[in-house]
């Protein structure tokens, strides 16, 4: 709750103290992501079907078995819905964080300097770089979903 209460920006700030440039943006991403991600598990944990659980164990089931066929499945959808908001997220808060930590390559950093020298086209054409890049990635985690998940039809 308190990472999720705390403004990208001082994260960002903070990270720029603490780290060299190049390490902010994955810091910031982890920061910003890991929260989501463990509020999807964990609510993915919850939701699991206590009726198949006491099926699995009346039954002596294996844990590997029980993992493989209630757990992974139950908190499968948890974890693709958090990760599609983290990627989302993700995505533009390393942007943000490339823009004030200027590592050696990367879209933020492009797009600080196209704002230098005042070159709006520029900004246009990496804006929209950064619009597919987070496209493709969404793209490709409905790919893996449907790998995953083979028995829900998307």
């Amino acid at each position: 709750m308190l990472i999720r209460s705390t403004p990208t920006m001082s994260i960002i700030l903070l990270a720029l103290i603490w780290f060299g440039s190049e390490l902010v943006p994955v810091f910031v991403v982890f920061l910003i992501a890991f929260p989501i991600m463990a509020i999807n598990v964990i609510e993915g944990v919850k939701n699991i079907d206590v009726k198949l659980l006491e099926m699995a164990k009346v039954y002596n089931i294996r844990f590997v078995k029980r993992v493989k066929d209630i757990y992974f499945p139950s908190i499968l959808p948890y974890m693709i819905a958090g990760t599609s908001n983290a990627l989302g997220i993700g995505w533009k808060v390393a942007i943000s964080a490339e823009v004030l930590s200027h590592p050696a390559f990367g879209v933020g950093t492009e797009l600080y300097e196209a704002k230098i020298f005042l070159e709006t086209g520029m900004v246009f054409a990496w804006t929209l770089v950064a619009i597919i890049v987070g496209f493709m990635l969404e793209k490709l985690l409905r790919i893996l979903e449907r790998k995953l998940q083979p028995w829900k039809e998307l």
